[in-house]
């Protein structure tokens, strides 16, 4: 089994799961140069689909590249053909299964028609990857205190939104109900999921311009702390690079 992030944040979004004698990827919004050469620096095969989030171009960026076959809510599903017309896409309306790993999609608050997190099963080891959400709604929340593994979002410090040099508009995208995770937002989460028995979670997605990794891991460390549950000694934490392939958990 392996999980790790292939890419994470505002320029670029890439999960590998694999488990037995299946691979595959949570969105591909790096270039498929950059997931081939991940790829063969972690000794995986290459993927047999991309399950898509959401239409963002930090998350399909590199569908096309890729000619994989693809798994994607209806709406995004349409958006993507009109786009890569060539492209076998599965649209995501239940839980189905690909080879060995079973997938169960959730609904996630983003601005866009249709957006999803996804719970894996690994041979009974559950994998929730959540990111792109502007609030944790209570159904983010059971599929995440279901999981072994959590990779949620922890996209920005607010402080750093509100002073920063954005537009109005962008600010308010940023911090709306339907917007991305703030850092105290996704401690809350990773709280409710530890308490509950996750025992491994990394941060994913977080803004180049209003976030730092110190920042996010701060946040989550400081209120878990505050309840007496601490890294390195109750869960693990991990901060997903932007640039590069993140810490990868193999079992």
């Amino acid at each position: 089994m392996i999980v790790c992030t292939l890419a994470s944040g505002s320029d670029g979004n890439a999960v590998l799961i694999g488990y037995k004698d299946t691979v595959l990827l949570v969105d591909a919004g790096v270039s498929a140069r950059r997931v081939k050469s991940a790829l063969w620096e972690l000794g995986v095969s290459e993927p047999a689909c991309v399950l898509v989030t959401h239409e963002h171009g930090d998350h399909t960026r590199g569908l096309a590249a890729l000619r994989r076959d693809v798994y994607a809510p209806p709406l995004t599903a349409r958006a993507i053909r009109s786009a890569a017309p060539f492209l076998h896409i599965t649209e995501v309306t239940g839980n189905f299964g690909v080879g060995d790993i079973g997938v169960e999609p959730f609904a996630t608050p983003h601005d866009t028609p249709d957006s999803l997190g996804y719970l894996f099963d690994l041979g009974g080891f559950m994998v929730c990857v959540c990111t792109d959400l502007g609030h944790a709604t209570k159904t983010v929340l059971e599929h995440a205190c279901r999981a072994d593994y959590l990779l949620i979002e922890s996209n920005h410090d607010e402080g750093m939104v509100n002073s920063g040099r954005y537009p109005a508009f962008l600010k308010r995208r940023i911090l709306s109900p339907r917007g991305h995770l703030s850092n105290e937002a996704s401690a809350e989460v990773t709280l409710a999921a530890v308490k509950s028995g996750v025992r491994h979670v990394t941060l994913c997605h977080l803004s180049k311009e209003n976030n730092r990794p110190e920042l996010a891991e701060s946040a989550a460390t400081g209120r878990l702390s505050g309840e007496r549950i601490f890294a390195g000694k109750d869960y693990t934490l991990n901060v997903a690079p932007p640039g590069r392939i993140g810490t990868a958990l193999r079992r």
